[in-house]
């Protein structure tokens, strides 16, 4: 696994700024789940919050670092918690050997009854050609990260199951 330079990291602000102005390829996919925001919450500290099949699936976590397994595998270390529902993690391993530097970026907002948005934004530069700016990639990755997104969170094992009305009636005698 390629060991990306890490984003130089004094505090978290930079992490933010790195996602929101600094980095290259930037891919935000936002996703309405059925999860209460405690429920969603625990899943991204401990479950899967992306399901590709073997093309990316995770992450495996621990308290400090989190990794994704498939094809685009990928650690990162956990750098802020400090906002409410909002994880912050800085790369530290990859298997693209072309990436320079990554960030992920985790929000998470109630919306409705039992229901969170998911905001997932990922943040690369990659190490040849990272002066060009490929933001409008993300049109092209962000169905696949919804859909990941969406199959992760709608399999994992907290996931309640409601009771669908299947119409049929129980006959009952007199």
């Amino acid at each position: 696994m390629a060991n990306p330079r890490r984003v130089v990291l004094s505090s978290p602000a930079d992490l933010r700024r790195f996602v929101d102005q600094e980095a290259t390829f930037v891919v935000t996919a936002e996703v309405e789940v059925r999860r209460r925001l405690d429920e969603a919450w625990s899943q991204v500290r401990t479950g899967d919050v992306i399901d590709l099949g073997w093309l990316c699936r995770g992450p495996v976590s621990s308290e400090t670092t989190r990794t994704y397994r498939g094809a685009l595998a990928m650690v990162t270390y956990v750098a802020d918690l400090s906002e409410p529902y909002q994880l912050l993690g800085a790369g530290v391993g990859t298997s693209a050997p072309a990436v320079d530097a990554i960030v992920e970026r985790i929000r998470l907002r109630e919306s409705a009854e039992h229901r969170t948005v998911v905001k997932y934004a990922i943040a690369i530069r990659p190490r040849f050609f990272g002066f060009v700016r490929m933001r409008f990639v993300g049109v092209l990755v962000r169905p696949f990260l919804r859909y990941g997104i969406r199959r992760a969170f709608n399999s994992g094992p907290t996931q309640q199951r409601v009771p669908v009305n299947t119409g049929e009636m129980e006959m009952g005698g007199r």
